[in-house]
């Protein structure tokens, strides 16, 4: 049996519809949109966590967001996905660095090398942080 592709969800909208001639902004967030005294001389670097859910086994104890891998995984539609979270994202993160890759979830060993090197090319070119290869991963072999 396997896992059924992951299906697309769709984009929530981040601010409420409101009456015409009323700001569009809730006024929690029009707080923190404000002008402030704040001055940075650069904008502070971006951690990246990659959340891939599959474990071998769901243990009784874990809270996460995993699930357990009862076949093939659906690897292709799953970062196609995360491509398109990446692209939707850059907007927002644009002229910040990235200092931080962590690639986590249930055990992201039991992805292909294939996909591995597939979701690093990405973060890669989406991304663009400092350092990020394969050579700087511990094999994973060691994992399965």
């Amino acid at each position: 049996m396997s896992i059924p592709p992951v299906p697309p969800v769709p984009p929530v909208p981040l601010v409420p519809l409101v009456p015409e001639g009323r700001s569009s902004t809730p006024r929690d967030v029009q707080h923190h949109l404000r002008p402030g005294t704040l001055q940075l001389a650069a904008l502070p670097p971006l951690a990246l966590y990659v959340h891939l859910p599959w474990c071998l086994k769901k243990c009784p104890y874990c809270d996460f967001n995993s699930h357990e891998n009862k076949g093939e995984l659906p690897e292709a539609p799953y970062l196609d996905a995360l491509r398109a979270d990446l692209e939707a994202a850059l907007p927002l993160v644009w002229g910040r660095r990235v200092s931080t890759v962590f690639i986590g979830g249930g055990t992201p060993s039991l992805f292909s090398p294939q996909s591995v090197e597939r979701l690093v090319a990405d973060i890669q070119y989406y991304m663009r942080p400092g350092t990020l290869s394969l050579a700087a991963l511990p094999p994973l072999s060691l994992y399965v």
